[in-house]
């Protein structure tokens, strides 16, 4: 087999399907079309992670394509060597070289797609917690995600007549021992959450610190002065608290019911308007794809 025939079969695929690619944006180009939407949108539950586990899918199928040409590219490199160089490179070498370079890209798809289940996992909580907060529409509530800090994000904020809230998600996976209800229960101890094995004693405080960002951010943006009431939630726990904090502990399947309970700062219809206009400024810049 002639070392071009079998650099050719080596690298077809990878060039057929880039130059698809590329012959497919140069179409789309020609005829160029925009959304008929004149606005951008509000960010949705989990905007940011969701982003990142786009451009991770992205990275783990260049990383699996790789492993699949690599064994080939090896073989192609090897063949090719008497009929470049005229000198026959040492089968053991090459193995080497293969199995070294195969174990470096899986290595690294391995760590990717761990990445991206974590990523992916706390995306599914945020979606959750955002899911059930909806229900503070029906009692006036305004409900708004994903709110971008400095080099943090705020998962969700809700704001109306009984105050603003800050919730903070935390999507943790349960150990199943066989124990049913005691697998899936967190004691609250102030800023110590009890989990089955562990013990997490800095959500809490993350929590409260970022509470704390939003009502100086919303301070400076109304013009007076926004307290804001720190919340976390721990989708699908049992959650009992033995010792309370500043920041409240929930499970977000009973966040309608809570809210009822527990008020924050009263605000007036005019602070509401203000805050609520703020907010959406601030989580409306989702741009709409071209078509």
């Amino acid at each position: 087999m002639s070392f071009l025939l079998v650099i050719i079969i080596a690298a077809a695929p990878i060039f057929i399907t880039v130059s698809c690619i590329q012959v497919w944006h140069w179409y789309r180009k020609r005829k160029p079309r925009r959304s008929p939407l004149t606005r951008a949108l509000l960010r949705s539950p989990g905007e940011s992670l969701r982003r990142q586990v786009d451009d991770l899918t992205w990275d783990i199928s260049m990383w699996l394509a790789l492993l699949m040409v690599l064994p080939l590219m090896f073989y192609a490199a090897y063949l090719s060597q008497a009929s470049l160089f005229g000198v026959k490179a040492s089968a053991l070498y090459m193995t080497i070289a293969a199995l070294t370079a195969f174990g470096f890209s899986l290595c690294q798809l391995i760590r990717l797609a761990e990445k991206r289940r974590r990523l992916r996992q706390g995306l599914d909580g945020e979606m959750a917690v955002g899911q059930e907060l909806i229900e503070l529409l029906k009692d006036g509530m305004s409900v708004y995600h994903d709110i971008q800090a400095d080099q943090f994000n705020i998962d969700h904020v809700v704001a109306g007549p009984s105050g603003v809230f800050a919730v903070e998600t935390k999507c943790h996976a349960k150990l199943w021992t066989g124990k049913g209800k005691t697998d899936a229960a967190v004691k609250i101890k102030g800023d110590a959450l009890l989990f089955p094995g562990w013990t997490e004693t800095r959500w809490v405080d993350q929590a409260r610190w970022r509470s704390r960002w939003l009502a100086d951010w919303l301070t400076s943006a109304v013009g007076e002065r926004v307290e804001v009431k720190p919340m976390l939630a721990l989708p699908g726990w049992f959650i009992d608290i033995e010792k309370s904090s500043d920041v409240l502990v929930i499970n977000p399947k009973n966040s309608r019911a809570l809210m009822q309970k527990i008020k924050g700062t009263p605000l007036t219809a005019e602070q509401v308007r203000r805050i609520t206009h703020v907010l959406e400024q601030r989580c409306r810049d989702v741009e709409a794809q071209e078509i």
